[in-house]
């Protein structure tokens, strides 16, 4: 049986907020990220903890539907679909 609330997390870089863990098993959670790595550790995390409420989705959501490129910083939760300011980053 289906668990009876659902919650997207978009931008789910670290897993999604411990908080919602006090609602389990009553809570499905997709969590969606652009980075393939970042999801594929999570997932794996959660096979570890047998966490089967979870599911990490690598894919931006937007309002187009297409192909982009993820740009990863140095500091992995500024990475964006967005370039890199480079004056900023200098700063």
């Amino acid at each position: 049986m289906e668990p009876p609330f659902t919650v997207v997390d978009v931008g789910a870089r670290w897993g999604v907020a411990e908080r919602w863990s006090t609602l389990a098993p009553d809570l499905k959670v997709y969590g969606f990220d652009p980075d393939v790595g970042e999801c594929e550790r999570l997932n794996a995390a959660l096979v570890a903890v047998g966490d089967s409420t979870t599911t990490y989705v690598a894919s931006a959501l937007g309002s187009a539907q297409g192909s982009a490129t993820l740009h990863v910083t140095t500091e992995p939760a500024c990475s964006s679909l967005y370039p890199p300011i480079a004056q900023l980053a200098r700063t």
